[in-house]
């Protein structure tokens, strides 16, 4: 007998996360569970808002309207999130189910993996510099600054200044038009890239923009669904593309890897700031000698509680994905029934 297992829950931030999409203070997302064979495999759905027009309440319908089709392992109608969370949570029983990692399975390696910091938009600089401050205490040397018009230069200056050691990237979230006057200076700021500097749909203009400024551009929200990943390539539109399990499942991220892989496109592996379940799929793909770069820290860097008690942890600034089956962790049921907000079990 086959179980799908969905537990919503509700993970407070320790501090407020800003991007050009808004602000949150709690990230609530959907534990997705698949038991076969008395295994169970976790995936995590977690649509962001502002960045979709998924929501939890339609990923839950969905994968609850869908039962019999994942279960039986038919094409299933799911929402991008959903469908993620179900190729994720099968990847892992899979994992399981043989033995190994599943680092191992998608071709990966046990080499640590270097932890990079997505810094959110702050009023005050100086408290924006005390978080990366505290960061880079912890031995992390990568960081992904959110910018959007106006605010932009001065903090990456700032950041730059005061930290001339560490890897400094900036995330525009889409926020910007061709002719900000942003782009005109984005050259001396000694950015390793520029994350979605346009719109996901304009990739016409990122392949102008690209020839036009020095800085690399990484496309984010271009990079999924996956065939306007697979056009961003075809049409030159990137330095980097960053791919998400959460947003495209192992399948198709490790189809479009090996297309950025024969374009000469860099890879960079992150998740949508979801709880341990959902970062240690990312962790999993960014062990891939493909992936240059991550966006992934240990849920107790941002929030203040996890369903994972014993989550990812920073070692000299590196993370280690460990050699247990699958993605190494399974939700507690305590911690479930802390930050849970609903759950549901079915049988097939």
């Amino acid at each position: 007998m086959a179980q799908l297992h969905l537990h919503e829950i509700a993970l407070p931030l320790l501090k407020p996360f800003a991007t050009a999409n808004g602000t949150i203070t709690e990230r609530r997302t959907l534990i997705v569970g698949i038991t076969r064979d008395a295994v169970t495999g976790w995936g995590e759905a977690a649509p962001y808002p502002g960045v979709s027009d998924e929501t939890l309440d339609a990923t839950w319908d969905g994968l609850k309207g869908q039962v019999a089709a994942i279960l039986e392992q038919r094409p299933a109608e799911l929402a991008p999130s959903a469908a993620a969370a179900v190729d994720e949570a099968e990847h892992d029983v899979k994992a399981r189910l043989q033995g190994q990692p599943l680092w191992a399975m998608l071709g990966g390696s046990r080499e640590p993996v270097q932890a990079g910091l997505a810094v959110g938009m702050a009023d005050d600089l100086d408290e924006m510099l005390a978080e990366v401050e505290s960061a880079v205490s912890q031995g992390i040397t990568s960081f992904k600054l959110k910018i959007q018009p106006g605010h932009d230069i001065e903090p990456c200056r700032e950041l730059r200044r005061r930290f001339p050691e560490v890897l400094i990237a900036a995330d525009a979230n889409g926020s910007y038009e061709m002719d900000d006057p942003f782009f005109d200076v984005i050259d001396e700021l000694g950015l390793t890239y520029v994350e979605q500097p346009l719109a996901a749909t304009r990739l016409h203009e990122h392949a102008v923009l690209r020839q036009r400024i020095e800085t690399p551009i990484c496309l984010d929200e271009s990079a999924a669904p996956a065939p306007m990943a697979i056009r961003a390539l075809e049409m030159g539109a990137a330095d980097v593309l960053c791919l998400k399990p959460s947003r495209l499942g192992h399948q198709a991220a490790g189809e479009i890897a090996e297309l950025a892989r024969q374009a000469g496109v860099s890879l960079k592996a992150s998740g949508m700031v979801e709880s341990t379940i959902g970062k240690a799929h990312t962790l999993a793909l960014a062990t891939s000698p493909d992936f240059e770069h991550a966006d992934l820290v240990p849920a107790a860097t941002v929030f203040g509680g996890d369903v994972c008690p014993d989550g990812l942890q920073i070692v000299n600034g590196q993370i280690d994905p460990g050699d247990r089956p699958g993605i190494g962790f399974e939700p507690d049921q305590k911690a479930l029934s802390e930050f849970g907000i609903r759950r549901l079990s079915l049988s097939r």
